[in-house]
């Protein structure tokens, strides 16, 4: 059974559906941070098996490291080297 069209060929709102969410290249950024904060964590505890509370405390530094990276550059001037980090959107300052 097809479905109804209107003028110009489209279908009526609400009855199309964006395909996008199953691209294989949409959520790339998710994926490259996941797989920042799974080799962070491979390097320090490599196959060691930490307590709960250990474990808490390395997925906290990583995650201070990771919204410590820098994102873009904020000035025009070649000699200030502020950087524009996540922590910035998050905390209003850098780590």
């Amino acid at each position: 059974m097809q479905q109804p069209q209107q003028e110009g060929g489209r279908r009526p709102s609400g009855q199309g559906r964006n395909r996008m969410e199953r691209a294989p290249w949409c959520g790339g950024y998710w994926e490259r941070l996941v797989r920042s904060i799974k080799v962070a964590l491979s390097k320090v505890l490599g196959r060691c098996h930490a307590k709960p509370d250990d474990l808490r405390t390395v997925l906290c530094e990583i995650e201070a490291r990771i919204n410590d990276r820098p994102l873009t550059i904020v000035s025009d001037r070649p000699d200030d080297q502020l950087a524009l980090t996540p922590a910035h959107f998050l905390i209003g300052r850098e780590l």
